[in-house]
C-alpha cells in the first residue's frame, strides 16, 4: 500500500502539493526500490524524521512511461504485484535529478 501512494504522490505533484509531501514520497519510493524496504519500514521511517520545510522539488519534465492506469487495467491479472513494482521503479527513475538529493537528505534517519 505504501509503495502505492509513494508512487502517485510521486507522479502527481501539483501546485497545491506541499514539498514534505513529495520529499516522503520520494524518500519512500528510493527506500522502497533501491534498498528493499517493505511499506511498513518506510512508515516507521517517516515517523522518526522531523516535520520541517523541506525545497520545493521541480517534477521532470517528461513522464514516467507508466501511470496508476497501468496498475489499474491490471488489477485483475496474477502479475499485478509485478506491475506495481515496475510502476514505482519508473516512477522513482523519472526523478533520477533528485536522486542523490534523496538520497542524502534520508541517510541520517537511516538504522545501520
Amino acid at each position: 500500500h505504501q509503495f502505492l501512494v509513494d508512487a502517485y504522490a510521486a507522479q502527481h505533484p501539483g501546485p497545491r502539493t506541499k514539498p514534505i509531501t513529495l520529499v516522503f514520497a520520494l524518500m519512500g519510493l528510493y527506500l522502497a526500490v533501491e534498498r528493499g524496504y517493505t511499506g511498513r519500514e518506510i512508515q516507521l521511517l517517516h515517523m522518526r524524521i522531523p516535520k520541517r520545510s523541506w525545497e520545493a522539488l521541480t517534477p521532470p519534465a517528461t513522464d514516467a512511461g507508466m501511470t496508476i492506469r497501468d496498475v489499474w487495467d491490471d488489477r485483475e491479472s496474477e502479475q499485478l504485484l509485478a506491475t506495481i513494482r515496475k510502476w514505482g521503479h519508473c516512477v522513482w527513475e523519472n526523478w533520477v535529478e533528485h536522486h542523490e538529493f534523496i538520497r542524502h537528505a534520508t541517510r541520517p534517519f537511516l538504522q545501520g
